[in-house]
């Protein structure tokens, strides 16, 4: 199962295996305090994403999530998921896009996310996403059918 959720102020995505409940997210935030050692570009910096195993440890922890969104379900294992988010991540880091806020931020990410699994992009929903419908899905991920 797949969620997007909105958490004290990242959205993130969550994939859970249904057998065993673990979890496994992926999000971004502005580089900004993320991590020592990060050029800056821009006030905030840039969109910097981190993926790994959704518990009390990760950025966004589950006690600090608000709203859930069901996005859908994934015909393939945790560890295929798992490995897409951190595909995804790698990529978004690498591009170096400035993270800026009401546009190109955490929203926009989560949901390009969601959309390069080849889901519609999902309208936000129960809470406003600003930047949500901004993004686009790199050509150079493995996992996304070139056209």
């Amino acid at each position: 199962m797949l969620v997007l959720c909105k958490g004290t102020s990242h959205a993130l995505v969550i994939a859970t295996n249904p057998e065993t409940g673990i979890q496994y997210a992926t999000r971004a935030g502005p580089s900004v305090g993320a991590k020592q050692g990060l050029s800056i570009e821009g006030p905030l910096g840039y969109i910097y994403a981190q993926s790994g195993v959704f518990d009390e440890s990760f950025r966004d922890p589950p006690s600090k999530v608000r709203d859930v969104q069901h996005v859908g379900t994934l015909n393939v294992s945790l560890t295929k998921t798992a490995a897409m988010m951190q595909e995804f991540a790698k990529e978004t880091n690498s591009n170096r896009n400035s993270y800026l806020g009401f546009a190109m931020n955490s929203n926009s990410y989560a949901f390009t996310f969601v959309q390069s699994l080849g889901f519609q992009r999902p309208s936000p929903a129960p809470v406003d996403a600003p930047g949500w419908d901004n993004g686009y899905i790199s050509k150079r991920l493995s996992y996304v059918p070139t056209k």
